[in-house]
């Protein structure tokens, strides 16, 4: 323990009131207070600087710092005036500068830490990985990592497909569908009401981008070239199409569980027609309603649009050359 009175100023005014002067002297003192081994390291004249650019305070800001005596790392809790001089000597600052309860890297192991972005309150160890966000959500190293903006793709063949029917990151009705970008999450309902223009622009907008026929078609009908993604016959009810006018209804995606090709693509027949990269306008697949008119199962395609149309009963997906996990998303103009 050692007590350290450092004298700041002396002061000596003379005022002169009516002809007499008052000597008033001005004695300040500055004690410090009482400091355990580890803070003996700081030096008065360090610390009496860091007092005179900060206010003292009482609030206590945890440390690490290295103790040559153990030698160790060690937790202190010292004031905030006492900072610049820790610092100076090479200890970490402990602050959770984000409020997310978790701290950088530092080495007294037993605080909560591996904090990779102190300034992100949705970044630390074990937190959920958001879609699209190019965040390393949870600090294991990788960013949106096996799922391209919370969305699953497939490889097949020398390419990826979407495993669902797409959907749009951060749209609400009434914006431009062209100008958010395209994800592949179970569960929700798919885009609708897009024309192959702005289904492509939403492909691109996620780093992909519209399937090939070819594409389109190896993926639906699988190794075997199948007419069903299930098989050659068709089985009702599997997938969600050729539903009568008044019972017909459009499903979110994944729902139909059994309606998934060999490779594991969901909804390729029914539900929603899908737009293709064919340049005249093609969709393929069906919808809900679809009794087979234009072809059966994966052969249905409808070429009589043209690439402006748009209907609430045609969707899209997506394809890419690149592994969904090294996909390099263009900046958005949602963004």
């Amino acid at each position: 323990m050692r007590l350290v009175i450092v004298t700041l100023k002396i002061k000596l005014t003379l005022m002169k009131t009516k002809g007499f002067g008052i000597g008033i002297i001005f004695l300040v003192l500055m004690v410090c207070t009482t400091c355990t081994k580890e803070e003996a390291l700081l030096t008065p004249e360090v610390e009496s600087a860091s007092l005179k650019s900060t206010k003292k305070s009482k609030d206590k800001i945890p440390i690490c710092h290295y103790s040559a005596d153990e030698d160790k790392w060690i937790l202190l809790n010292v004031s905030v005036n006492a900072l610049p001089a820790h610092e100076a000597h090479g200890d970490v600052i402990l602050i959770d500068s984000d409020g997310d309860g978790f701290y950088p890297d530092n080495e007294c192991d037993y605080l909560p830490s591996g904090d990779c972005d102190d300034n992100d309150a949705v970044v630390y160890p074990g937190a959920e990985e958001i879609s699209g966000d190019n965040k390393d959500n949870d600090c294991d190293g990788q960013i949106d990592e096996n799922d391209y903006l919370h969305g699953e793709m497939v490889y097949i063949d020398g390419f990826w497909i979407d495993r669902y029917e797409a959907s749009l990151e951060g749209w609400i009705p009434g914006q431009d569908p062209g100008e958010f970008p395209a994800t592949s999450i179970p569960g929700v309902f798919p885009q609708v009401n897009i024309t192959q223009v702005q289904a492509k622009a939403a492909c691109e907008n996620a780093g992909k981008r519209l399937c090939t026929d070819e594409e389109w078609l190896r993926a639906c009908r699988g190794p075997d070239g199948l007419t069903y993604p299930y098989g050659d016959t068709e089985v009702p009810d599997l997938c969600n199409w050729g539903q009568p006018d008044a019972n017909g209804f459009l499903m979110v995606t994944g729902e139909s569980s059994y309606c998934l090709t060999a490779e594991g693509v969901n909804d390729m027949v029914g539900n929603v027609n899908e737009w293709t990269a064919y340049a005249s306008g093609t969709v393929r697949g069906g919808d809900y309603l679809e009794v087979g008119y234009n072809g059966p199962g994966c052969l249905n395609n409808i070429t009589a649009f043209n690439v402006y149309f748009s209907h609430e009963r045609i969707g899209f997906r997506c394809c890419s050359d690149d592994e969904p996990s090294v996909i390099s998303r263009p900046m958005s103009t949602t963004e």
